[in-house]
């Protein structure tokens, strides 16, 4: 009995120290039709969690623009502690913003310049969206702008966040897990929606 306790015990001690990751993929519409995809994976180990993911779109406008948004974030003990975002057209880098955490404040580095963010700490970011409801947030930082974004509670597990120039993105959540989003990036909006979702009802619930 004594032998049973003591392997429960390093088993717990063994499994904690276990990263459980969960992968989330999105398919990305404009104008009803598909025109890429957003993969994302969240890593937790002890008291740290990884956030990231790759956005892939295909434009055509007078040509084809193949944009790459990628995304990193590291989270401890519910606080950001790093993040970078870089973005890439037709494989040109248009840019990259790091993070850092700098005892109660950040750094953040964009294309060559730093600023200081004062605001700590940061709990929650524009990117976890993604990831989780966020029932209880009332802003989220933007990784790529470096300032905080509106988060309002509009019912039925819907969420609107506001940036600074107004434009609202909509969230739709079922059982705590992203279902669908409704974007507006300023010169285009599209969808994300959960991969194993018909596109077509997505647009329908608009």
């Amino acid at each position: 009995m004594r032998l049973l306790a003591i392997l429960f015990f390093l088993l717990c001690i063994v499994n904690s120290g276990i990263a459980q990751t969960q992968n989330f993929n999105f398919n990305i519409i404009h104008r009803g039709k598909e025109v890429g995809v957003l993969e994302a994976k969240q890593t937790r180990s002890a008291n740290q969690v990884i956030y990231s993911s790759q956005t892939k779109t295909t434009l055509s406008l007078i040509m084809d623009f193949k944009i790459v948004f990628d995304n990193n974030l590291r989270v401890e003990n519910g606080q950001l502690e790093y993040s970078d975002m870089s973005v890439s057209v037709n494989k040109k880098n248009y840019g990259k913003t790091i993070t850092n955490r700098r005892g109660n404040e950040y750094v953040m580095e964009n294309d060559g310049d730093e600023f200081i963010i004062k605001e700590f700490p940061i709990t929650f970011c524009g990117s976890m969206f993604v990831f989780f409801e966020p029932k209880n947030e009332l802003t989220a930082f933007s990784e790529k702008q470096g300032n905080f974004h509106t988060v309002k509670h509009i019912g039925n597990s819907v969420y609107e966040k506001t940036d600074p120039k107004g434009r609202i993105n909509k969230y739709y959540y079922e059982n705590g897990f992203l279902s669908k989003a409704e974007i507006d990036a300023g010169l285009i909006e599209f969808q994300i929606v959960k991969a194993d979702e018909q596109i077509g009802s997505a647009i329908i619930d608009n």
